[in-house]
C-alpha cells in the first residue's frame, strides 16, 4: 500500500511540469523518480502517464487520482494537525474560575505537585455560561463555578465555601450591628473593592449601586488604603485566613445571600481517569 510521502512526490512531479525540475525539488535522481512513479503506479494497479519519447503527461485517470489525492494530503495534514494539537492540549491544564481563591490555594498547588510534567494555566473570567461553553468545547480542562454543572458527560464536585465581610474602623462599628451587615446598610457609602478581579470584584457594583467605591489592583495597596483610610473595605473569609487586616477594624460578615459563595469544580467525564489523583487530594484537604 502506498504512503503520504509517495504521494507527495506524485504530486511534487504534477506541480513541477518535468522530471528534472521535480527531481531537482524532490533531491533525488530523474532515473530515481522515474522509478518511483513506476513503482506507485504498479501499487496502485493503473497507469497515471502516457508516455512520450522525452516526456511523459497525465492520462485521464491521472488527473482524476490528482484531484483525490491532493484532497487526501489534505486531509491527512489536517489530522497530523489535530493529533498533535490534542498531545499539545493533555501537556497543558487550562482552568478558569469566577474567583480567584480555587486558584491561589490548593488546586493549583495539588496539580504541581501531581503532574509534573503538566502545566498549569488559569484565568479569572465572571461569567459561568462562558466557562461551561469553554469546558465542553476543550478550552478549558477544569472550571470553578458558583454552582453545579449537572450536564452529560460533566462531573462536578462541591469544592468549598467563601463569605464576604466588610471591615470597618471599631470606633465607627457603633453605627453596623456586629453580628452582619446586608447591602442595603452600605449602599450609598464610600467602599473599598477588593483587589482581584472575578465574582468578588463584580458584586459591590451589583448590590450597591449608589456607592462610590474604589477601585484598585494590588492586594499591597488595598492593605495599606485599608490601614490609613476610613473607608468601608470588603474582604472575604480567606483572605483574613492569610492576611492580617488591621487591628483597629471589625469585621462585619455580610449577611446577604450573594455574599455566601460556594465553590464547585467540574470537568469533562473524559478526563476522570486523569483527575483521579485530584479527586482525592482535594477530597482530604
Amino acid at each position: 500500500m502506498f504512503e503520504v510521502f509517495q504521494v507527495k512526490q506524485f504530486l511534487k512531479l504534477i506541480e513541477c511540469g518535468t522530471m528534472l525540475k521535480a527531481s531537482d525539488e524532490l533531491n533525488i535522481t530523474e532515473p530515481g523518480l522515474s522509478k518511483f512513479i513506476k513503482r506507485f503506479e504498479s501499487e496502485l494497479g493503473v497507469s497515471l502517464f502516457d508516455r512520450y519519447k522525452n516526456r511523459i503527461e497525465l492520462n485521464e485517470t491521472g488527473r482524476f487520482a490528482e484531484k483525490l489525492f491532493s484532497s487526501w494530503v489534505k486531509e491527512s495534514d489536517e489530522i497530523v494537525k489535530k493529533i498533535k494539537a490534542f498531545d499539545e492540549s493533555r501537556k497543558i491544564i487550562k482552568i478558569a474560575s469566577i474567583s480567584p481563591l480555587p486558584l491561589t490555594r490548593n488546586i493549583i498547588n495539588f496539580i504541581e505537585a501531581l503532574y509534573p510534567n503538566i502545566t498549569s494555566s488559569y484565568e479569572i473570567l465572571n461569567n459561568e455560561p462562558a466557562l461551561i461553553s469553554g469546558l465542553k468545547n476543550d478550552k478549558y480542562r477544569l472550571i470553578v463555578t458558583s454552582k453545579a454543572v449537572f450536564e452529560e458527560g460533566i462531573i462536578t464536585f462541591k469544592y468549598g465555601e467563601e463569605r464576604l465581610y466588610v471591615t470597618v474602623p471599631k470606633e465607627n462599628a457603633f453605627n453596623f450591628e456586629k453580628s452582619g451587615i446586608y447591602f442595603k446598610e452600605l449602599n450609598g457609602q464610600t467602599v473599598l473593592s477588593l483587589p482581584q478581579k472575578g465574582f468578588w470584584y463584580d458584586l459591590p457594583y451589583k448590590m450597591l449601586p449608589d456607592s462610590h467605591i474604589i477601585d484598585h489592583n494590588e492586594l499591597y495597596d488595598f492593605t495599606e488604603i485599608m490601614e490609613d483610610s476610613s473607608f468601608a473595605t470588603f474582604i472575604t473569609s480567606f483572605l483574613m485566613e492569610r492576611y492580617t487586616y488591621p487591628e483597629d477594624r471589625l469585621a462585619i460578615p455580610v449577611l446577604d445571600e450573594e455574599a455566601l459563595l460556594t465553590y464547585w469544580c467540574s470537568f469533562r467525564l473524559s478526563d476522570e481517569l486523569f483527575f483521579k489523583k485530584l479527586l482525592h487530594a482535594l477530597a482530604g484537604k
